[in-house]
C-alpha cells in the first residue's frame, strides 16, 4: 500500500488517508471506516523478526476490554499484508509534554497507566514496548484527562518467561529509553519488565528526561546495567520524598526488588494517600472579615418612656393642622392641579407654543440595521473578500480536489484558484477524508459553512469540520 496513495482495504470499507506514525513493528495510517463512519487508526503489521502469530495476538488484545487500553475493532489480511484496525485516540502522547506534571495530574496518570497494565497482566500479556509515544493522554468532556496504552504490536502471550525478541537483523526490539537490564543482557522477561519501562516514562513525565543517558547507544545501555541515574528528588525538590522513592522502585535494577505486579505498585501509591491541602493561614492584610471576633452583646432592655399626664381638668387641647380635615382636602387638591401640569407639559399643551421641552423631545423611531449578507454564490468574489474574517455560506459547484503542504482545497467550477474563493481545510485543525471529500463532493453542488481567509492572492473558505459542507439541496449540479 503506497502510504500517500487514497487506498482503500477490507473490501473498500476503510479508506486511508494519511500515514501518522510508525509503530515498533510498522506503519500506523489514519483511515476512515466508511460504514460506521467513524475514524479508525490501522497498523500494518511487520511479520519479520520472529513474532508470534500476529492473529494470535489480535485475539488476546480483542478480549481485554479495558477503557485505558486502545479497543482492537477489526483484524485482515489485504494483498498479502497484515492490518490491524483499533480505535483511533485523538489527543496528545507523553513525548509531547512541554512542562514536568503536577502532582495530582502525575498521580491520575499513574493510576490509569498501571489499571491497564495490571488488565493485561492478567491475561499473561507484556507489552514488552512501553514508552512515551505509546501513551495518550485525551481530554475528556468533563475537564480532565483519559489515558490510552497504544501499540501492543511487541507483544507477547506469556505463559512463562520469555526471552527478549530479537529481529531479523539480530538487534533487540523496544526502546532503549525504557528497555530493562534484564531485556538489556537478552535475559528471561515477564511484567516487571513493563514496570521497569513505566517507571522510566513516570521519571520523564515528573523531570522532563528520562533517568538513563547517553551520547550514544553504548553510553545509553551502560547506564541502564550500572543503574546510573539522578535521583528524582534532585529534579523535583518539591515532590514527596515517599511518591520520589516509589517511582524509582518501578525501575529497580533487580526485577526482584520491583513491586511483583502493577496491581501491587498501583496499591503502594494509593498508600502514599493525597499530599495534604495547604494550611489555612489566618488574613492579616487588615481586610474586614466576614465574621466578627467580638459579637456586640445583647442590646440592653430600655425603660418604657414615661406616660404622659392627663390634661387638667377644663384646659382645651388644640389639633394640629397636619391632623385636620382641612389638610386632607388641601393636599387632594394640590395632587390634583399638580398632575394637570405635568400632562399639560408632556402633551405640548402648557406654554402656548405647542413645543415640546428640550427634554421631553420626541424620539426618532429607531431603525433596525440592515441584516448583513451570509450567504453568497462562488462566483462574487468582491462581495466575499470583503467578508475576510467573518462566517459566511459559499454555494456552488465543485470541480476538482487539490492539496499542497498547507491543506486540501475543494476547488469551485469555472473559478481561478490563484484568485478566487475555494473551499480550504487545514489537516493541522481539521481532520477530513481526501477519500470523502473527493467520493462524495467532486463534481456535486455544495453549501459550505467557514471562515474567509486571505492567504496572499488566494480567498480561502476555511472549513473546521465535515458536518460545515453539504450538498446543496435547492439545485442539481451543473451539467447534470
Amino acid at each position: 500500500m503506497d502510504d500517500g496513495d487514497s487506498a482503500t482495504i477490507g473490501d473498500g470499507r476503510y479508506a486511508i488517508d494519511q500515514r501518522i506514525g510508525v509503530g515498533g513493528c510498522g506503519a500506523v495510517f489514519l483511515a476512515l471506516d466508511t460504514v460506521l463512519n467513524r475514524w479508525v487508526a490501522i497498523k500494518r503489521v511487520e511479520m519479520e523478526g520472529g513474532l508470534s502469530d500476529p492473529f494470535q495476538e489480535a485475539r488476546q488484545l480483542a478480549s481485554l476490554q479495558h477503557p485505558n487500553i486502545v479497543t482492537i475493532h477489526d483484524f485482515l489480511r489485504c494483498n498479502g499484508e497484515v492490518f490491524v484496525v483499533m480505535e483511533y485516540v485523538a489527543g496528545q502522547n507523553l513525548n509531547e509534554l512541554t512542562e514536568a506534571m503536577s502532582i495530582e495530574d502525575f498521580t491520575y496518570l499513574a493510576r490509569q497507566c498501571l489499571e491497564a497494565l495490571s488488565a493485561a497482566h492478567s491475561i499473561g500479556m507484556v507489552h514488552r514496548d512501553i514508552k512515551p509515544a505509546n501513551i495518550m493522554v485525551a481530554p475528556t468532556a468533563s475537564g480532565g484527562f483519559q489515558v490510552k496504552l497504544l501499540d501492543f504490536g511487541l507483544a507477547k502471550v506469556l505463559s512463562e518467561p520469555s526471552l527478549q525478541t530479537i529481529d531479523h537483523s539480530g538487534a533487540i526490539t523496544g526502546s532503549i529509553h525504557t528497555m530493562s537490564p534484564e531485556q538489556l543482557s537478552r535475559q528471561p522477561i515477564d511484567h516487571r519488565a513493563d514496570l521497569y519501562a513505566i517507571g522510566c516514562v513516570f521519571y520523564k513525565a515528573l523531570s522532563l528526561r528520562f533517568p538513563f543517558t547517553g551520547a550514544d547507544v553504548p553510553s545509553l545501555i551502560a547506564a541502564h546495567l550500572q543503574h546510573d541515574h539522578a535521583a528524582l528528588a534532585e529534579l523535583r525538590p518539591d515532590l514527596p520524598a515517599p511518591l520520589a522513592d516509589w517511582v524509582e522502585n518501578l525501575f529497580a535494577y533487580n526485577k526482584d526488588e520491583r513491586p511483583l505486579t502493577a496491581a501491587e505498585a498501583l496499591a503502594n501509591l494509593d498508600r502514599l494517600g493525597k499530599p495534604a491541602p495547604p494550611v489555612k493561614r489566618p488574613d492579616n492584610s487588615g481586610k474586614p472579615s466576614l465574621v466578627n471576633p467580638n459579637p456586640p452583646s445583647s442590646p440592653k432592655k430600655q425603660k418604657a418612656p414615661p406616660k404622659s399626664e392627663p390634661a387638667p381638668v377644663g384646659t382645651t387641647t388644640k389639633t394640629p393642622f397636619h391632623r385636620t380635615q382641612n389638610f386632607v382636602v388641601t393636599m387632594v387638591a394640590v395632587t390634583a392641579v399638580s398632575a394637570t401640569v405635568i400632562v399639560l407639559a408632556l402633551t405640548g399643551h402648557l406654554g402656548g407654543g405647542g413645543s415640546r421641552p428640550v427634554g421631553f423631545a420626541k424620539k426618532e423611531k429607531v431603525q433596525p440595521k440592515p441584516v448583513e449578507k451570509t450567504t453568497f454564490k462562488s462566483t462574487e468574489r468582491g462581495e466575499i473578500k470583503d467578508m475576510v474574517g467573518k462566517k459566511i455560506t459559499v454555494t456552488g459547484d465543485i470541480d476538482r480536489l487539490e492539496r499542497d503542504d498547507k491543506g486540501r482545497y475543494l476547488i469551485f467550477k469555472d473559478s481561478d484558484p490563484r484568485r478566487d474563493v475555494m473551499v480550504f481545510f487545514d489537516p493541522a485543525t481539521t481532520e477530513v477524508s481526501e477519500w470523502v471529500l473527493k467520493r462524495k463532493f467532486t463534481g456535486q453542488k455544495v453549501r459550505a459553512t467557514g471562515t474567509v481567509k486571505l492567504d496572499g492572492t488566494r480567498l480561502l473558505l476555511e472549513l473546521f469540520s465535515l458536518d460545515d459542507l453539504k450538498l446543496h439541496a435547492d439545485a442539481p449540479p451543473t451539467g447534470n
